[in-house]
C-alpha cells in the first residue's frame, strides 16, 4: 500500500471525527467519551465512510485519529450550548456561569470568540511544549513516577483549599451564606459527591454494585450533578441577554485572558498526565488571581475563567495522548478507545525524544480537530448569538431536560434513574446556596485521592 494512503485516510478520519465532535458538542448532554466508545466498536462503518481503507493496523489508526479529533472538537464546540443554552458538558459545567454573565451583559458573541481562540491557542501551546514536558515527566527525567506518591495528598489539598476559599468568596460577593456556613456547605457537597461517586463508579461492580453498567452510571452521575441542574435553573431563570448596549471590554489587549490560556495549558498538562485531577479544579487554580470586586472586574473574571476553562479542556486532550503513548496510562474515554483500537503491546513513545509516526499522526489529528471545530463553532455560534433569546425558551429547555433523563434511563435502566435522582438532588444545591459547583467534582477526585493516599 502506498505510504500516502494511510496518511490520507488518517486525515479524512480526522475531519470526519471533528465534524462528529462538533455535533456532540453542540447537542447538550452528549459527551465525547460516549462517542469515543462507539467509534472504537464500529471501525468498519467509519472506514467505509472515510473511503474504504483496509481493515488492520492502518484502519485502527484511522479510527483512532477520528476519536482524538472528535474529542478536541467536542471540547471546542461545547462552548455554544454552555454560553447560549445553559446546558454545559459534564465535568466542565462551571464554565457556563461566566458565559451566562457575559451573555447577560450583551457579550455572548465575544465570549464564544474568546473560548474558541483560547482553545486553539492552548492546542498550539501544548504541541509546542509537549516535548519538554514529556522529557520532564517521562524519559529521561522520569518525574512522573516520583510524583505519583504525592498525588493523593495533593488532590486532597486542592479540594480543601477550594472549600476554604468559599469563606472569602461569601464575604466578598454578598452570597446568601456567611463565610463559615458557605465553607461548611462546600465541604458537605464535597463529601456527599465523593460518597456518591464511590458507590457509582469505584465500588466493585460499579453503578451502585449493580454489575457491568458502570459507563451508564458515570453518564447519569455527571448529567445529574451538572447537566440537569443547570437546565432546571435555566428554566427558572433563562440566560437571556440584557437589553441595551453591550458592556465595554474591561481588559485592554486581553493580556489577562492570554495569561489564563497559558496557565490553563499548563494545568491541562497536569489533568492529562495524572489520574483524578479535575478540569474544573484545574481551571480554578489556573485562573486564580487577585482583583477588585466591581462589576467590570466581575466580567473580567468571567472572561479569564472562560479562557482558562477552554485552555484546560483542549490541552488535556494533547497530554492524555502523551501519557498513553509514554506509559500506557489511560486518562480519558478517548484515550481508552485509542488503546483498544491500536492494541499497542508496549508504549509506542518510549525512550525516543521524538514521537513515532503513529503518535505523530494522532497529534496531527488533534490539530485538525481544533481547526475544523473552530470554523464550525464560530459559524454556529453566530447563529446562536442572533437567536439567544429563543434558545432560552422554556419549552426548548424542557425538551433538553427530557432528552437527558430519557437518555440516561434508556442506557442504564432503573439503577441509572436512581443515580440520576441522587446526583440531581446534589447538583441543585450549589446555585441555591451560593457556592461553586466545582466541589461536586469530589465524585471523582475524592475517591481517587483517598485511594492513592491510603492504598
Amino acid at each position: 500500500m502506498p505510504a500516502e494512503l494511510p496518511l490520507l485516510a488518517a486525515l479524512a478520519g480526522s475531519v470526519l471525527g471533528a465534524l462528529l465532535g462538533c455535533l456532540t458538542g453542540l447537542v447538550p448532554g452528549l459527551h465525547s467519551n460516549n462517542i469515543a466508545a462507539a467509534l472504537s466498536t464500529l471501525p468498519i462503518a467509519l472506514l467505509a465512510a472515510v473511503g474504504g481503507a483496509a481493515i488492520g493496523e492502518g484502519g485502527a489508526l484511522t479510527v483512532s485519529c477520528a476519536v482524538v479529533s472528535c474529542a478536541v472538537a467536542h471540547a471546542v464546540a461545547s462552548a455554544v450550548p454552555s454560553i447560549f443554552l445553559g446546558a454545559p458538558e459534564g465535568k466542565d459545567v462551571s464554565s457556563v456561569l461566566p458565559g451566562h454573565r457575559l451573555l447577560r451583559a450583551g457579550r455572548g458573541a465575544e465570549a464564544l470568540r474568546l473560548s474558541v481562540a483560547s482553545s486553539l491557542g492552548a492546542i498550539a501551546l501544548s504541541l509546542a511544549i509537549l516535548l519538554p514536558v514529556r522529557a520532564v515527566l517521562g524519559p529521561p527525567l522520569m518525574l512522573y513516577p516520583r510524583l505519583m506518591p504525592w498525588l493523593g495528598p495533593a488532590l486532597l489539598l486542592v479540594s480543601g483549599l477550594l472549600v476554604l476559599g468559599e469563606t472569602a468568596r461569601a464575604r466578598q460577593r454578598g452570597r446568601p451564606l456567611s463565610g463559615w456556613r458557605a465553607g461548611a456547605v462546600a465541604l458537605g457537597l464535597l463529601l456527599a459527591s465523593g460518597l456518591l461517586g464511590y458507590l457509582v463508579v469505584f465500588r466493585d461492580g460499579a453503578l451502585l454494585d449493580g454489575g457491568s453498567s458502570g459507563g451508564a452510571g458515570i453518564g447519569a452521575l455527571f448529567v445529574g450533578l451538572f447537566g440537569l441542574p443547570t437546565i432546571v435553573w435555566a428554566i427558572l431563570d433563562p440566560p437571556r441577554p440584557e437589553s441595551g448596549a453591550p458592556a465595554p471590554p474591561t481588559d485592554a489587549g486581553g493580556r489577562g485572558c492570554w495569561g489564563a490560556v497559558l496557565r490553563g495549558a499548563l494545568a491541562g498538562a497536569v489533568v492529562g498526565w495524572f489520574p483524578g485531577t479535575s478540569s474544573g479544579q484545574a481551571t480554578m487554580v489556573a485562573v486564580a488571581r487577585r482583583g477588585g470586586q466591581t462589576g467590570g472586574d466581575e466580567l473580567e473574571r468571567a472572561r479569564r475563567y472562560l479562557a482558562g476553562a477552554a485552555a484546560v479542556a483542549a490541552a488535556s486532550t494533547v497530554f492524555n495522548l502523551a501519557a498513553l503513548a509514554t506509559f500506557m496510562r489511560v486518562r480519558s474515554g478517548p484515550a481508552a478507545a485509542v488503546a483498544r483500537l491500536t492494541g499497542w503491546a508496549e508504549a509506542p513513545w518510549g525512550a525516543s525524544w521524538l514521537p513515532g509516526p503513529d503518535v505523530a499522526l494522532l497529534l496531527v489529528a488533534i490539530a485538525v480537530g481544533g481547526a475544523v471545530a473552530a470554523l464550525v463553532t464560530v459559524f454556529t455560534g453566530g447563529l446562536a448569538a442572533d437567536r439567544a433569546a429563543s434558545l432560552g425558551d422554556r419549552r426548548l429547555l424542557f425538551a433538553v431536560a427530557l432528552m437527558l433523563v430519557g437518555g440516561c434511563v434508556a442506557l442504564g435502566g432503573g439503577r441509572s434513574a436512581l443515580v440520576l435522582l441522587a446526583a440531581t438532588s446534589l447538583g441543585l444545591l450549589p446555585p441555591a446556596m451560593g457556592v461553586m459547583r466545582v466541589h461536586l467534582m469530589g465524585a471523582m477526585t475524592l475517591p481517587v485521592a483517598l485511594g492513592l493516599t491510603i492504598g
